[in-house]
């Protein structure tokens, strides 16, 4: 057996701070609509299926930033989503341009450090070779995927909006296919932005085994943020 599709549940919290002056919100840019609309209109061409690459996507001059934070990273994430949940009818590839010293990776002359980009990255790329699974079409601002593969669960939860600085509260339901055995524990890791501004960076926090109880685990996402949850029966 397996799992088929997650639900879930989100609400906002109040601040405990006030709330910051400026509105901050990353969207998915609409990919995913517009491959699947840019497809269409392909197809009606001709009688072999076409699928889209998302060919050198970026983060915006890379000579005029100079250092890549969590605001990027935010970006990066929600453009990340959107292509991996439209990846399944229209979208064949994407690539990003360039990782080395332009957004991922920061290189110096005897060191290289992942930027908030690459940890954002770093997390998605986990999504590779597994098997998508069905995930609410709207969760206010929390973008959400979800993949399966040799009896894990692997659900990104990327918190797009830095408006008002609230974490959001989230209950995860997932369905089993069959007779498959619900999750039993969760490994959670969180990219918690330290701000919002392009300079800001992430604190990468772990936690787990956390128990799951019939197939509903609570998370909290904090703003501007993203949460990894890996579940599994051990």
């Amino acid at each position: 057996g397996s799992w088929k599709s997650i639900s879930g549940d989100a609400r906002g919290t109040e601040p405990e701070e006030p709330a910051v002056s400026r509105s901050i919100v990353c969207k998915s840019c609409g990919v995913g609509a517009g491959a699947a609309s840019a497809s269409r209109r392909f197809n009606a061409c001709g009688d072999d299926p076409l699928r889209i690459s998302l060919d050198e996507w970026g983060l915006g001059p890379p000579w005029a930033v100079s250092r890549f934070g969590a605001a990027h990273a935010m970006y990066a994430a929600g453009l990340l989503g959107a292509s991996l949940r439209a990846s399944h009818a229209v979208l064949a590839a994407t690539n990003y341009f360039e990782p080395i010293n332009e957004g991922a990776i920061r290189v110096g002359p005897w060191s290289a450090a992942l930027s908030p980009v690459g940890q954002a990255m770093t997390l998605y790329a986990k999504h590779a070779n597994m098997r998508r699974l069905l995930v609410p079409d709207a969760l206010g601002e929390l973008d959400v995927v979800a993949t399966t593969s040799d009896g894990e669960l692997l659900v990104t939860i990327a918190h797009l909006n830095a408006s008002g600085w609230r974490e959001a509260n989230l209950t995860v339901r997932i369905e089993a296919e069959g007779k498959a055995p619900p999750p039993a524990f969760a490994r959670v890791t969180t990219l918690r932005a330290r701000g919002f501004n392009s300079s800001a960076t992430f604190a990468v926090e772990a936690a787990g085994p956390l128990p799951v109880a019939h197939g509903e685990i609570r998370v909290i996402v904090p703003p501007f943020s993203v949460v990894q949850m890996a579940l599994s029966g051990k």
